[in-house]
């Protein structure tokens, strides 16, 4: 049976590449690379520039099958976006943790040359109060709190058809008050959600497409996560189009007829590489079957805020501190040592969720800075030192990714939305991190669904199948 840890239920590994040198990293941008221009009538349409939509178009390139990438936005990687510096990376503003089960990341990033180093993991943890900070002791993990025998007792007292809330799921899982207050609100970090707003069983069915006994936040890239989109950019055949959204989708004589600002795309298939929530932004003519219809409107957005506090040091280190704590004060906040392991400079990880990212986003950068500031030092006193540099990524209400980390099943939502869409099994096919048969909410999980759906069409062209 998998340990119910932080893992389990899913947030963003690779092998350290110790022999590889930093210069390697540097020559991604110098080295040339000739694109052909963009291919308005190819054989695949991949709408959604993400890791996903990136991903599905390198596999069908390597099958020899024309492809074509687009996105809505002015840039590619979707909420993997990283702020460089010469060699490193100063913050990654979406996706930046993995581990080392999640292979097609790890994969991608050794053939670009990028390295990984382990995420600091030493020290003493806590969660902090209105009060003050409650030290965990050395061996604590809150998920032991989690009692899975009442969760699944819990489970099968419903009928097979009936959900519930995440809420009334933790509920059940522990007895004690406290527990259940600390639970609920570090869900709303990792759901960017209340849990009484996000299904029971459409989050379980993530738990077990997760394929992994490690913990998910292990890794993370050393010379930054936006380096491998550039990279992986520079390698399509055709050059990508951005900033130009798709608007409508006709299926007409065989063929698709993608509208968008900068023109028409002809395609004989089409990947939507996209949020669910996202998709039902663009006119699909004929309507897609009432099913897939359901399936994309059971998930929702999660409110998410990430900032990075870079300082001179990780000063917290010297007392013994570990950098890593819950806030029970502000629900939906968890806090990292996100330091890279070559540098001196400390990093610390904002994670906020729910109703407290959706109340930050509506307030000033400057207030959002003061907010950060005043925790960390409430976290760590004396100690604290004034950060060197301020980074943020806002995913709440985003027009093109809906939010962060994920979209999610909400309650009163089909719990089974995500093999829905992954079966539609037509011309038109969906792909996202979100809707994977592994390691879902993940990048790997998008890379791995990407690469399905360019399989899928592989295999369509070879048996010279052609429906709507």
């Amino acid at each position: 049976m998998k340990e119910m840890n932080r893992s389990t239920f899913f947030k963003y590994s690779a092998l350290p590449l110790l022999a590889l040198a930093l210069e390697k990293c540097s020559s991604l941008k110098s080295k040339p690379f000739y694109q052909k221009e963009a291919n308005f009538s190819p054989t695949v349409l991949v709408i959604g520039g993400g890791i996903s939509g990136i991903s599905a178009a390198m596999k069908l390139q390597e099958y020899g099958i024309s492809a074509q990438l687009i996105e809505a936005q002015n840039y590619f990687g979707g909420r993997m976006k990283s702020v460089l510096n010469e060699k490193s990376v100063s913050a990654e503003l979406g996706a930046q943790l993995f581990n080392q089960d999640m292979k097609e990341i790890i994969n991608l990033l050794e053939k670009n040359y990028l390295e990984n180093s382990p995420v600091y993991g030493e020290g003493k943890n806590f969660s902090l109060n209105s009060t003050g900070k409650e030290v965990w002791s050395e061996d604590s993990n809150v998920y032991e709190w989690i009692d899975e025998e009442k969760f699944l007792t819990k489970l099968d007292s419903k009928a097979t058809n009936q959900d519930f809330s995440l809420s009334e799921a933790i509920d059940a899982m522990t007895d004690e008050k406290e527990k259940r207050i600390l639970l609920k609100n570090m869900f709303r970090e990792l759901m960017g959600k209340n849990p009484d707003l996000v299904s029971t069983r459409g989050t379980y069915e993530l738990y077990k497409r997760f394929n992994s006994e490690r913990d998910a936040d292990e890794l993370h890239c050393e010379n930054g996560l936006g380096r491998l989109i550039e990279s992986l950019i520079q390698k399509l055949e055709h050059a990508p189009i951005h900033s130009n959204p798709i608007t409508r989708i006709q299926w007409k004589n065989a063929k698709y007829i993608s509208t968008s600002k900068k023109g028409v795309i002809e395609s004989n298939y089409i990947i939507l590489a996209v949020p669910p929530p996202i998709i039902q932004k663009i006119s699909i003519e004929p309507k897609l079957p009432q099913a897939i219809q359901k399936a994309m409107s059971s998930f929702d957005t999660g409110d998410m805020i990430k900032i990075t506090l870079v300082f001179k040091e990780p000063f917290w280190r010297k007392e013994g501190w570990s950098g890593s704590f819950v806030s029970n004060a502000f629900p939906g906040v968890t806090v990292i040592d996100s330091s890279l392991k070559n540098q001196k400079q400390g990093k610390l990880v904002l994670f906020i969720g729910a109703e407290t990212a959706l109340g930050l986003s509506k307030k000033r950068q400057e207030q959002r800075k003061e907010f950060a500031y005043k925790l960390t030092k409430q976290a760590f006193g004396e100690s604290w030192l004034t950060p060197i540099e301020y980074h943020e990524g806002i995913w709440v209400n985003h027009p093109w990714s809906g939010g962060g980390y994920n979209s999610f099943v909400k309650y009163g939502g089909k719990p089974n939305a995500a093999e829905i869409l992954r079966n539609y099994n037509t011309n038109l096919l969906f792909a996202g991190s979100e809707i994977s048969a592994e390691f879902p909410g993940y990048m790997e999980g998008g890379i791995r669904s990407g690469y399905s759906a360019a399989k899928q069409i592989l295999s369509k062209i070879k048996s010279q199948k052609v429906k709507p």
